[in-house]
């Protein structure tokens, strides 16, 4: 086979350092040949621009098995394959996944003119996942049905069910949120000094009318005062019962999910659960356990070791995890607790994961168990370790280095090592907000004397300051570049729905030793 590699002039030397290795790993079974086009990077390319380079380059030339032109380049390789008269794909974005790519050449496997082969390869290795796990999902032994949702002993499926709070507006707008991320239902929570029962009523309906068949809980402090709101066809599952709670309320709970709980304080907090199981089916209602994990460095081990037990002793029984203690009561990133949690659930065998964004640490959770729990249940499917399936919560750091190497240049370098001031702006200022709330990043702009000139507002940082340069012409370049490095902290803010304050860093942490703390 031989194939003909268009690259870069930045990528160049880079691909010559990998085609030398792939001709050590390949020998005479693939012949390359490197062609350099004259753009300066792949993503300021067009495939019309590179098909009509080939032309000359090739004059006619028939004797490639292959063109391969860079992921990164804009349009359709079927553009060079028309102008060169030779078959083109689109390789991978990144030189260094080359190899992989000519693995899966001589395997067979059909690259695109139109898609990069990276996204193909990642689609090939996960494109039966999902499929894998709807079966392993159908097989599983159901426990009961709530609304046409399967409650399983074990997952698969794993269910994922979001607490908010009895503000029927607030909770209207979780309840579509999570609804769209895939979760299950929605728990309703409920202090009782605080909550009055026409707040909660209207709650449920607001809810229910907007996610008619989702699995619809309770969570209360004192349930002695809501029967006849339990009572209701449109509430599924009351939270946090102990097995006293269980017969205070007794009759109606009949046809409903009780989470069992164990008593605080309990010296056994596995008979205390049995004590609320038996309690719960004596009335008719349908037992969920929730052996209840305690904060870290507060019980969090001993409770892990606790829940364990649990679903050791109530084989039949499904499990929930509730996983706000852990992640809200350590000063962490949650995205990483969220994989470890998920990945806990599913080995142990827990059927459902209550979670909420009570603080703002916790804001963006509930995605990241959408995440974790699409990324576990895959691996589950693979029978392997919750990586490399397609879905993935690392979101500062990576797993591979894709850095671009820097040329070597001839030129002089201007090594900037010290603080170098600003030359102001005489004419202008600009003040820079970021507002999380209505996700937008807003740019005013105002004149030396302090007038207001023009807002500029959006979400893309460049398109930004593209619009305000148009806007107010008058801006110094050195300005111009100022509120470039600006806006860009900006979006990424808004992505992380981090702080901004204009001036001041966005991380105080840094993994370059040069710029860490010590």
């Amino acid at each position: 086979m031989k194939l003909l590699l268009v690259t870069s002039r930045a990528a160049a030397d880079m691909l010559e350092e990998v085609v030398r290795d792939l001709r050590r790993r390949f020998g005479e079974k693939v012949e390359f040949k490197v062609f350099v086009s004259s753009i300066p990077v792949a993503s300021l390319a067009s495939t019309e621009f590179i098909g009509k380079e080939l032309m000359n380059f090739l004059k006619g030339r028939k004797d490639f098995d292959l063109i391969v032109i860079p992921g990164l380049v804009h349009g359709s390789a079927r553009i060079v394959e028309e102008l060169t008269g030779i078959k083109s794909v689109k390789g991978p974005r990144y030189v260094g996944d080359l190899p992989d790519f000519v693995d899966m050449l001589l395997a067979g496997f059909e690259f695109s003119p139109d898609v990069p082969a990276d996204d193909l390869l990642r689609e090939f290795i996960v494109s039966g996942l999902d499929e894998k796990v709807s079966k392993l999902s159908a097989k599983s032994k159901a426990s009961f049905y709530v609304r046409d949702i399967k409650v399983p002993v074990r997952p698969p499926p794993l269910l994922l069910i979001y607490e908010t709070s009895a503000d029927s507006e607030k909770a209207v707008a979780d309840a579509v949120y999570v609804k769209e991320l895939g979760f299950e239902g929605v728990v309703i929570g409920c202090e009782s000094w605080g909550c009055p029962k026409s707040m909660v009523r209207e709650t449920i309906r607001c809810v229910r009318k907007v996610w008619p068949n989702a699995l619809l809980g309770l969570d209360a402090r004192d349930y002695s005062d809501l029967t006849d709101i339990i009572a209701l066809s449109d509430v599924d599952v009351i939270m946090n019962l102990t097995h006293k709670e269980v017969r205070e309320i007794g009759g109606v709970l009949r046809g409903k999910v009780a989470i069992i709980i164990p008593e605080a304080g309990a010296s056994d907090p596995i008979d205390s659960v049995r004590k609320g199981v038996e309690a719960a089916e004596s009335v008719g209602a349908k037992p969920i356990i929730d052996p209840m994990l305690l904060p870290p460095l507060n019980g969090l081990a001993s409770s892990l070791l606790t829940f364990f037990r649990s679903l050791h002793t109530f084989k039949e029984y499904p499990h929930l995890m509730g996983a706000p203690n852990v992640y809200e009561l350590i000063d962490a990133d949650s995205p990483g607790i969220a994989a470890i949690l998920t990945s806990l659930a599913v080995e142990a065998g827990a059927s459902l994961i209550l979670v909420t964004e009570s603080s703002n640490k916790a804001r963006g959770v509930a995605q990241e168990f959408g995440i974790a729990r699409r990324m576990v249940l895959r691996a589950l499917a693979r029978r392997s370790p919750p990586k490399d399936v397609g879905a993935s919560l690392l979101i500062l750091k990576e797993k591979r280095d894709r850095s671009v190497r820097p040329p070597k240049l001839s030129v002089r370098e201007v090594v900037v090592d010290r603080y170098v001031p600003p030359r102001l702006d005489r004419e202008y200022f600009v003040k820079i907000y970021v507002d999380n709330e209505e996700e937008r990043i807003l740019a005013d702009v105002y004149t030396a004397k302090g007038d207001v000139v023009v807002r500029v507002s959006g979400r893309d940082a460049l398109s930004i300051v593209r619009v305000l340069l148009s806007e107010v012409p008058g801006i110094s370049r050195e300005h111009a570049a100022y509120l470039g490095y600006e806006l860009g902290k900006a979006e990424i803010a808004l992505r992380l729905m981090r702080s901004y304050v204009q001036d001041l860093p966005l991380f105080d942490f840094s993994y370059s030793r040069r710029f860490a703390k010590p």
